[in-house]
């Protein structure tokens, strides 16, 4: 017999094949990406539902973010590498954004890549002015309910997070490590 004698089973390769397979993935896949949750819920202005626009889940600690269109009754549902995959793990911050020609309403000034007027107030079309952050737990998420305001700027203290406006632990807060009791996944402005 040549150098090497030793039989090995098959049920010994099929175990070390696995074994390797399993230490591959570890928890957010053998693509590199991270641990999704499903995702979904509702964005209000005023009180009353949002029809149309998009609300974008971003992950603090960086990432593809999860983006969501907005229906007649104001829900969504969030998808990051396909439709409705849901959200990354974590600490997001959020933007919401909506405008005229989402609406179908006709504006005489949108042409070309225009998007026609913002439904929103401005700050809440950007991640650092919108004040809002939110933690997606990997099990458990109750719908989300964003709550935005269509306040005048002047009545408001600067429209970053950290304003006390938020009700719960996963309200507005500031940018930074999650409070330890910030896991219930609902946020409002």
């Amino acid at each position: 017999m040549g150098c090497n004698s030793q039989r090995h089973s098959p049920r010994g390769a099929l175990a070390a094949v696995a074994l390797t397979a399993a230490s591959i993935v570890g928890c957010g896949g053998s693509d590199g990406r991270p641990e999704l949750a499903p995702v979904s819920g509702t964005v209000m202005l005023n009180e009353s539902p949002l029809a149309v626009g998009q609300i974008v889940f971003q992950p603090i600690s960086g990432g593809q973010p999860a983006v969501g269109r907005l229906s007649e009754d104001g829900s969504f549902t969030l998808g990051t590498y396909g439709d409705d995959d849901g959200a990354a793990v974590g600490r997001h911050r959020v933007r919401v954004t909506s405008y005229s020609t989402q609406a179908g309403e006709s504006d005489a000034e949108a042409s070309g890549d225009s998007l026609g007027e913002l439904l929103v107030p401005e700050r809440y079309a950007n991640f650092s002015t919108s004040g809002i952050e939110v933690s997606v737990l990997a099990t458990g998420n109750a719908p989300f309910v964003i709550k935005l305001e269509d306040l005048p700027q002047d009545d408001e203290d600067d429209g970053l997070a950290g304003d006390d406006s938020g009700d719960g632990p996963n309200g507005s807060l500031p940018a930074g490590p999650a409070p330890e009791d910030a896991n219930e996944p609902s946020a409002q402005e």
